[in-house]
């Protein structure tokens, strides 16, 4: 027998699809400066206040800064764009491979973003989604970057994917998905533990707070990219990165909207 909560949370669900739908198709405005805009975008201005890192490590997108202690061109590592990797990465290189962001986690993306994440506000993930595309596809011609065959969620556990009814990752997924032509694999990983909020913790916690934290349930290709909605210590990504790669993958990338630096 269905409960009250679960059919609640169906018709949520069917709800925000009906004004995701809706919100496709009539003018809007724009979600930083309500300035009128036709479709679910940012206005001109606000798009250019959102600017992609220039110096960053390869591996994690941690920015650096020339002559920075954390800023290093391993020999191996040398090739014509120049890839950089931090010293972190260099001491203890992460089971991930690479990381594309579109920005730092700074306004206005914190405002996206939350508003995304905690507010419900589904039409923002299509705008987020974009931004991540193009900076992918710029990787692509530019830097002779190499698609994944396949996109992986960072899922949520079951019972916060009950509470909040969606999960933003994946909605950024789906987008990269039908913009890239690169197939989504949806319930491949699931998420075993319920873990902690990691705001508070320290880069040892966060790693202890991951460990475990997923399962994979389908066949990994030999490249994949995790998908999620900001990168901070990395710890996620390195936990999904090391179960994917123990069930056959070889590359791993990271693609995220935001990295919150750990130098600030």
């Amino acid at each position: 027998m269905v409960d009250d909560s679960t059919n609640n949370n169906q018709l949520k669900v069917f709800f925000r699809k009906c004004l995701h739908f809706v919100s496709e198709r009539i003018p809007s405005e724009c979600p930083i400066c309500e300035m009128p805009v036709s479709g679910r975008r940012l206005c001109c201005q606000c798009q250019q206040s959102i600017q992609p890192l220039k110096q960053h490590c390869f591996i994690c997108a941690e920015p650096l800064f020339l002559g920075s202690p954390n800023y290093s061109i391993p020999k191996q590592l040398h090739t014509t764009t120049h890839q950089l990797c931090c010293g972190r990465c260099l001491k203890h290189p992460p089971a991930f491979d690479s990381t594309l962001v579109a920005s730092l986690y700074q306004e206005p993306l914190v405002q996206l973003i939350k508003k995304l994440k905690f507010h419900e506000n589904l039409g923002i993930s299509p705008i987020l989604g974009a931004l991540l595309s193009q900076r992918i596809s710029n990787a692509q011609q530019f830097d002779q970057l190499s698609l994944p065959q396949a996109l992986v969620a960072v899922p949520l556990h079951k019972n916060r994917l009950h509470q909040r009814g969606y999960n933003q990752a994946e909605l950024i997924a789906r987008y990269l998905s039908k913009q890239l032509q690169i197939p989504l694999l949806k319930n491949a990983v699931i998420r075993v533990l319920n873990t902690h909020d990691q705001a508070t913790f320290n880069l040892q916690q966060r790693m202890k707070n991951m460990k475990g934290a997923f399962k994979v349930l389908k066949d990994i290709p030999k490249h994949i990219a995790i998908v999620d909605d900001v990168i901070t210590s990395g710890s996620t990504c390195h936990e999904l990165s090391r179960m994917l790669k123990k069930s056959g993958a070889e590359i791993v990338d990271v693609y995220a909207v935001a990295k919150t630096p750990l130098n600030k």
